[in-house]
C-alpha cells in the first residue's frame, strides 16, 4: 500500500531530497525474488507543498517493468490538503500500465482528521477502482490510523481491505511505524494474466531515521499472505537533503 497522506508536514523547509530505495520480496510459490530499485527526487517549497518525482525498475515472476511516476502535495486552505499522483509503464508486462489516485485531507481539532481518495489502475486487461476513507488522530508524538479500501473490477468483482497504521514521531522528522492490513484485495498477485480478488493479511514494520542534518535511512520489514502466496519483504533507503 502506497504511503499515506500525512497532515503533519516536515520540519526542515525549502529542501531538496534525493532517495536510492531497493525493496527485496521472497514469495513461497515462487523461486524469482521480486525486486523494486527506486530514485526519487522530492522538493519541498512550503509546508504541505512538495512535488516527487521517481523511476522504479521492477522484476515481477522473471519479467521486468519500468514505471515512472510523479505526485504533489499542495495545501487548498489552512486545513485542507489535496494530493495527487499519476504512474506510467511503458513495458507494463505484470505492473499496471497506468494509475491516477487523487486524495483530499482534512485537518480537524484536538489532532483527528480525515483524508479520502480514488484510485484508478490500468492493466492490459481490466480497469480497477479504488477508494480510500482514513480517519486518523495525532496524540503528542503518535498517530493512529484506521483506513477502508473497497475496490471494484469488472473481471474480479468488488472487494474491501482494512488497514491500521500506528506510528511514533521523535526527533524533528524520524518516525517508526507499524501497519496490520486484513481483507479482500483486488490485484494482480499470483500470476502474469489474471486480476484477482483474494484474501491478503499483511504485517509490517518500518521506519525513518536521520544520521546527520544531511543523510536519512529508511528501512522497511513485512509479512504478507496473499491467496495461496506467503511474500517476505525487506526494504532499505538512503536519503541525501540539500
Amino acid at each position: 500500500a502506497a504511503e499515506p497522506l500525512r497532515l503533519r508536514p516536515a520540519q526542515t523547509l525549502g529542501h531538496t531530497d534525493i532517495v536510492l530505495a531497493h525493496t527485496r520480496e521472497t514469495l513461497s510459490n515462487n523461486p524469482n525474488s521480486w525486486k523494486d530499485t527506486q530514485l526519487e527526487l522530492l522538493r519541498q517549497f512550503a509546508p504541505r507543498k512538495l512535488l516527487i518525482g521517481r523511476a522504479t525498475s521492477s522484476e515481477r515472476f522473471g519479467l521486468h517493468d519500468d514505471t515512472l511516476g510523479l505526485s504533489g502535495y499542495y495545501p487548498l486552505g489552512e486545513r485542507t490538503t489535496v494530493f495527487a499522483e499519476l504512474t506510467a509503464s511503458n513495458t507494463h508486462r505484470v505492473l499496471p500500465r497506468d494509475s491516477l489516485h487523487l486524495q483530499l485531507a482534512q485537518s480537524l481539532r484536538q489532532g483527528w482528521g480525515l483524508i479520502g481518495g480514488l484510485r484508478q489502475v490500468t492493466y492490459d486487461s481490466t480497469v480497477v477502482d479504488i477508494a480510500d476513507l482514513t480517519l486518523e488522530r495525532y496524540i503528542s508524538d503518535y498517530r493512529v490510523a484506521l483506513t477502508v479500501y473497497p475496490s471494484h473490477s469488472q473481471i474480479a468483482g468488488s472487494a474491501t481491505s482494512y488497514r491500521l497504521q500506528l506510528s511514533r514521531y521523535y526527533g524533528d522528522e524520524n518516525n517508526i511505524q507499524l501497519m496490520l492490513v486484513r481483507g479482500i484485495e483486488v490485484d494482480k498477485p499470483t500470476g502474469v494474466d489474471s486480476v484477482l480478488a483474494t484474501s491478503v493479511r499483511s504485517l509490517a514494520l518500518f521506519g525513518r531515521h536521520w544520521l546527520t542534518r544531511d543523510w536519512g535511512l529508511g528501512y522497511g520489514l513485512g509479512h504478507t499472505v496473499q491467496g495461496e502466496s506467503t511474500r517476505r519483504s525487506a526494504s532499505v533507503d538512503l536519503r541525501y537533503r540539500f
